[in-house]
């Protein structure tokens, strides 16, 4: 689809949902100007967590090139299995490309109804040896570990 068409398609989505939230004004003030919709039913809800301190924010000079982090679960919701798929994609393309992937496993089902965890998704969509050792699994980490 082409751009125009996607803001198409995302107003008449906007316009039929049954409510919408934003965490902030001005972001709900920006999604009614952009779709051209009132939505008088949106409501604010913050982020639970604090922001993060500007000194702690991402840097590209510190950043370590060629190397992806994916922070959530390996289900449908989070997409841990789009953010593999996405990585063999790049592999092909970046061969020095690393991924990390931290976050739980409670396992993804497909559309054929096959269910997969984590390491059997890798070997499935990452045949190569190479490509599989690119990537590592850390599990669940806690917050102080993924924020550097």
């Amino acid at each position: 689809m082409v751009r125009d068409e996607v803001a198409r398609v995302n107003a008449v989505a906007i316009a039929r949902v049954a409510g919408i939230s934003a965490p902030s004004l001005d972001v709900l003030e920006r999604t009614r100007a952009r779709y051209g919709h009132a939505l008088p039913d949106a409501e604010v809800i913050p982020n639970p967590l604090p922001g993060v301190p500007a000194a702690e924010h991402w840097d590209a000079r510190s950043a370590e090139p060629k190397t992806l982090l994916f922070v959530g679960r390996f289900d449908r919701h989070k997409a841990g299995d789009v953010a593999i798929e996405a990585f063999a994609r790049i592999r092909a393309v970046e061969p020095d490309a690393r991924l990390l992937f931290a976050g739980p496993d409670p396992g993804v089902t497909d559309e054929r109804g096959r269910s997969w965890h984590v390491r059997e998704f890798l070997d499935d969509r990452l045949p190569r040896a190479e490509d599989r050792a690119a990537v590592e699994y850390l599990g669940p980490q806690p917050p102080a570990a993924i924020r550097v």
